[in-house]
């Protein structure tokens, strides 16, 4: 026969439900369980804004590269010029005009990047290794044969920024190319 439960009655054994120490025990366990998971999760959130920071670093590289070797040999900036042996021009990236811009006209605003672009010159016979080892001024005759184009993009000011740094967001892009004329 079926025993029926009633209020002034024990249930029977297979409808009883957890003690609360068996509640607690358990809640326990599985707190234990989830602070073990906690540092993969942070250090993936760290490692995909990383990620994210080298790829927005190499773009911003890459497509100065391009504009920059598209340019005709005769540009200024492209050009070395007389008397020096680099040409060297320092810009940032505005977050609020979302532009690359002079010192001048960034002010007292934090940028978000930096980028240094170099440009340094050499014949053939100063070429070692991949890279002009000997450079030639700006305004030689004959003129340099070789042109390499080095871009640097950083983050903040400097490369540096106290907040970039204190998430582990440090990293720094580096290009280089030739341009053969």
């Amino acid at each position: 026969m079926q025993e029926i439960w009633s209020f002034r009655g024990k249930r029977p054994q297979k409808e009883r439900g957890f003690s609360v120490v068996e509640v607690l025990i358990a809640a326990g366990i599985l707190l234990f369980i989830l602070l073990g998971l906690l540092p993969i999760f942070t250090r993936s959130a760290m490692s995909n804004s990383s990620g994210n920071q080298y790829t927005q670093l190499t773009n911003a590289a890459k497509s100065e590269l391009e504009r920059l070797i598209d340019l005709p040999l005769d540009n200024t900036e492209v050009t070395v010029p007389a008397g020096v042996t680099e040409r060297v021009i320092t810009t940032y990236y505005s977050g609020i005009s979302k532009t690359w811009v002079d010192t001048t006209k960034l002010g007292s605003e934090e940028p978000v990047w930096n980028r240094k672009v170099t440009v340094r010159q050499c014949d053939l016979a100063g070429f070692i290794n991949g890279r002009c080892a000997t450079l030639q001024p700006g305004g030689v005759v004959p003129p340099a044969q070789l042109r390499q184009i080095d871009i640097e993009v950083s983050p903040g000011r400097t490369g540096t920024s106290t907040a970039l740094a204190l998430l582990g967001l440090t990293k720094k892009v580096t290009l280089s190319s030739i341009k053969v004329f």
